[in-house]
């Protein structure tokens, strides 16, 4: 029996929108997987810096304390004896004070010794009395003299006694065994941290990107050049396109003049001149993520490849988009039109390439693929 061709559509309709969801899902479900991928990366890049700026700090104090050691070791014998000495020669100095002061105290000098010699009797001899008043002048210049010895010699002999206990401090081998054991236990920690970088570099064929030579990390490595550097040609066996024809005007990276107010001051596409109304190109073959108008790249259409490859095509053309979400695409199939839709000046396709979600330079993972997208400069990253 023939069915009704209402029914044969609606059929036909819900194939469909399975097949759309069951393509969104997948979509998903990759988008989960590359976001995990990424969260563990970035876990044990960072767990590794942090360990690495422990042993740093732990470095840094076990050498401070060990030179204090080895100066307490040579200096400590003569600033001992030299505080020893100090203080002893403040403790005299402080007495010939006190005895001086104890003179004035009892008539011996002073104001009172002044006044007997200036009221004596009138027969008495004048000159013998006013040598007695210069001896007292001596007498209270010396006071003066013996206050700032004092002050001077006290001052001395507390700064050597602080050196001779920093010096008994220093020579504290316990200090120095503590420190020592911070670095021992701060390198067994990176070690340890850096043993789990390698495993999940190993199991993400990550390992020549992370410790390019002799087992050091990798200090100017970016999640970004990370994952392009240690690209191994997935897809690499599927048709590859160039996704518009035209020149590169602007390349992945910083870039110190902002084309316009409030973009990124990081270019994290790759710009091709093309005319406007141009044929866009999906790059290769895989399903439709997304479509739609995002923020500033516009008219926006995502490709999802598989095996945590996806391709962004940014600014077309208004109307001129072709496929929609769950459809299949092959490479070099027409998506849409070259536009200047979004934060654009001109007509010119925004391409992008991400791995793992991340979005990583185009021009050298297309040419792996033997796409080489005109004015690009060569490929120079390393690879495994």
């Amino acid at each position: 029996m023939q069915l009704p061709a209402e029914f044969t559509l609606r059929a036909a309709i819900v194939a469909a929108e399975r097949a759309a969801q069951s393509a969104a899902d997948r979509a998903a479900e990759a988008e989960r997987a590359s976001a995990a991928r990424t969260a563990r990366i970035m876990t044990a890049l960072d767990e590794y810096d942090a360990a690495l700026a422990v042993v740093e700090v732990a470095t840094r104090a076990d050498a401070d304390v060990r030179a204090d050691y080895d100066t307490a070791v040579s200096q400590y014998g003569l600033v001992h004896r030299l505080a020893g000495s100090a203080a002893r020669t403040a403790t005299a100095s402080q007495n010939s004070l006190a005895t001086l002061v104890r003179a004035m105290a009892q008539g011996k000098s002073g104001t009172a010794t002044v006044d007997a010699l200036l009221d004596g009797d009138a027969d008495a001899n004048l000159l013998y009395r006013l040598g007695a008043l210069e001896r007292l002048d001596t007498l209270t210049e010396n006071i003066t003299t013996v206050r700032a010895r004092v002050v001077a010699d006290r001052e001395r002999a507390d700064d050597l006694a602080e050196q001779d206990a920093r010096l008994t401090a220093a020579l504290n081998q316990d200090v120095v065994s503590a420190a020592a054991a911070r670095l021992v236990d701060a390198t067994a920690q990176a070690d340890a941290s850096r043993g789990r970088l390698l495993a999940l570099g190993s199991e993400l064929s990550l390992s020549a990107a992370l410790f390019p030579s002799d087992g050091v990390l990798n200090a100017g490595i970016t999640l970004a050049s990370l994952l392009s550097a240690a690209d191994a040609g997935l897809l690499s066996d599927q048709g590859w396109a160039l996704p518009a024809v035209g020149r590169v005007t602007s390349g992945y990276g910083p870039r110190p003049d902002r084309p316009l107010a409030g973009v990124s001051a990081v270019h994290y596409g790759t710009d091709l001149g093309a005319a406007c109304g141009a044929g866009v190109s999906a790059a290769t073959s895989g399903i439709v993520a997304a479509v739609g108008e995002v923020g500033s790249y516009g008219n926006w259409i995502l490709i999802d490849h598989g095996d945590g490859v996806a391709t962004g095509y940014a600014h077309v053309a208004t109307g001129s988009t072709r496929v929609a979400v769950g459809d299949q695409v092959a490479a070099g199939q027409v998506i849409a039109a070259v536009g200047s839709t979004g934060a654009s000046t001109g007509c010119h396709l925004h391409f992008e390439v991400r791995l793992g979600g991340i979005r990583v330079d185009a021009a050298p993972f297309m040419e792996s693929r033997g796409i080489r997208l005109p004015g690009a400069a060569p490929s120079v990253i390393p690879r495994e």
